[in-house]
């Protein structure tokens, strides 16, 4: 089983009721080595609990299909994947213990990993272009 925590309309940069328990819960799942998974609010959730960085997308918005490299940890190659976006803020610096595992031209840290138990991305794997 892992805990998922998806995208949102919100802002992470906003104080909402329910903010400071979810950035508790992600990182007391970090700490028992809880599997994770962050899709666009949750992997810019993840990344502020954790001890990184998000702020607004210079760019702008990103919208749409979006070629995506996934970076593989085991050896470094890539993959190309193209990924639906909706947001215009973005991870900007990687929680400390956090690898790179995916990029962009507009978002650099486009997902990335903690362990084998924590894996965000900034797009939308369950969207379809159908």
């Amino acid at each position: 089983d892992v805990y998922m925590i998806t995208g949102s309309p919100l802002s992470v940069l906003d104080q909402h009721v329910f903010t400071d328990a979810l950035l508790d819960f992600i990182r007391r799942c970090d700490a028992a080595k809880k599997p994770l998974l962050g899709a666009c609010f949750g992997h810019q959730a993840i990344a502020l609990a954790l001890g990184g960085t998000v702020e607004k997308n210079p760019q702008g918005w990103e919208f749409g299909r979006i070629e995506t490299v996934l970076i593989q940890p085991w050896d470094g190659a890539t993959l190309p994947l193209s990924l639906y976006a909706a947001h215009n803020e973005q991870v900007t610096a990687l929680p400390p213990m956090a690898r790179q595992s995916g990029e962009t031209p507009g978002c650099p840290n486009a997902a990335f990993a903690v362990g084998s138990k924590v894996w965000t991305t900034q797009y939308h794997p369950e969207m379809t272009g159908t």
